[in-house]
């Protein structure tokens, strides 16, 4: 291992945090502000989504994937920029840029426009916000506090997304004015503009408090670190092993996109009540968020994780024996509940558990780059696999296709937490 690399890893995080708590708060806010407007509208109001802009459901997988895409090579030098810049330039930055995608989008552009703002948006999220807000929460919660941090941020942006969620389904039915089923197409393109100028304006408010309020962050460490050094973290078999548990829970995570719809095709739910279900899902993700900031560090991280794997995997069976019973509300809270608690409980631990696995802090960028290059590969795959299972096998056919492979990932990442575990124990 480099010399200074050896320095950093003896070196590797202060013992407490020295940042005041609006630090966290305004990272929660950037945090799920900057996806608002990629992925949140786009999950709560799916139907919708491809309603109004005359999308299939490949057509939108294949936008994520443009998304995921540019976010490959934003992830590496994002993390670069992290480990060089201030969160605070770098985080304002990106929530301004990125409103400015969301008040095109309210143009109601054709498919290559959409296309088009999805690789733009893999730029400003990503590159500029991804790693920046990693580093900066982990700098946060000190060398005792990461499943605080880590679970105040996630719980917070998921409370975050809903509140947004809630605000943004209440004007699009307020605008509508009339139940989803007997309004044309120009009338929810009216309604849903109105959702996207709301929620463009509140991304680029948060930008300009990040810009305001947020103070420069100590890195926690007195070596500078150079681009040798930040190439030597490539090296370590933890970066690997936290990549593959990302990419596992992050495609469950991404599976959750598609419940809503799950319920309106198969459940027969109509598209206000789905939107309404992908908002309550949000609260639970804040809820399961500001318990594991409680209770985490009480706890063996890893145990936590597997623990989130193994509901995820049972969820997915629940869904496969189920069917088309899912039209009972009741019935298909249990595998809904089940999947929001293991996918939104490894979301908050698989960062948190970086410190745990000795990763030095200095370089946490570039590491965070690298473990979300493979981790968040799901960006570029699993709209357009997803889409295309509904859009060529039929809707029952799709549906459980989807969920068997999200099961078979689950035991995969079941497999990469025990293999982390035993490398951080043993080093």
């Amino acid at each position: 291992m480099h010399a200074k690399i050896k320095k950093l890893y003896l070196q590797n995080i202060q013992t407490e945090t020295k940042h005041p708590f609006i630090q966290i708060l305004l990272l929660i806010l950037a945090g799920e502000s900057v996806f608002i407007l990629p992925f949140v509208l786009t999950r709560v109001f799916r139907p919708t989504y491809l309603t109004v802009f005359e999308l299939t459901n490949e057509q939108l997988g294949i936008c994520a994937s443009i998304f995921g895409f540019v976010a490959i090579a934003a992830y590496i030098f994002g993390g670069f920029i992290a480990d060089k810049f201030q969160p605070k330039n770098l985080i304002g930055a990106a929530l301004i840029l990125t409103s400015l995608g969301g008040f095109y989008l309210s143009t109601l552009p054709g498919f290559m426009g959409v296309c088009f703002l999805y690789g733009y948006w893999g730029f400003t999220s990503i590159f500029l916000l991804w790693a920046a807000m990693i580093k900066a929460t982990r700098i946060w919660g000190g060398d005792k506090g990461q499943g605080k941090a880590f679970g105040l941020l996630d719980g917070g942006r998921g409370l975050v997304g809903a509140l947004i969620s809630t605000l943004a389904v209440a004007i699009f039915i307020e605008t509508l004015g009339k139940p989803s089923e007997i309004a044309n197409l120009t009338e929810k393109g009216e309604a849903f503009k109105n959702v996207l100028l709301m929620s463009s304006s509140f991304v680029a408010l948060v930008g300009l408090l990040i810009f305001g309020l947020f103070k420069k962050v100590e890195s926690g460490s007195s070596v500078a670190v150079k681009l040798k050094e930040m190439l030597a973290t490539f090296k370590f078999p933890q970066v690997y092993l936290l990549a593959g548990i990302v990419f596992c829970a992050y495609s469950a995570y991404r599976l959750t996109d598609i419940i809503p719809q799950f319920a309106h095709e198969i459940g027969g739910m109509d598209e206000v009540f789905t939107s309404e279900i992908s908002t309550v899902m949000l609260y639970g993700r804040a809820a399961v968020g500001f318990g594991l900031a409680y209770f985490a560090d009480k706890t063996n991280h890893f145990n936590l994780l597997k623990i989130g794997f193994v509901l995820i995997a049972i969820s997915c069976i629940l869904y496969l024996i189920l069917g088309s019973a899912v039209s009972s509300l009741i019935i298909f809270a249990l595998p809904t509940v089940m999947i929001a608690l293991g996918v939104y409980a490894a979301r908050v631990l698989y960062f948190s558990v970086i410190a745990k696995s000795r990763i030095p802090l200095a370089v946490t960028g570039s590491a965070v780059g690298m473990i979300s290059v493979i981790g968040y590969t799901p960006d570029i795959y699993f709209g357009i696999v997803s889409g295309y299972f509904l859009d060529n096998y039929g809707y029952e056919d799709g549906f459980i296709a989807n969920f068997i492979m999200v099961f078979c990932l689950a035991l995969i990442g079941l497999f990469f937490v025990f293999r982390l575990k035993k490398i951080a124990e043993n080093e």
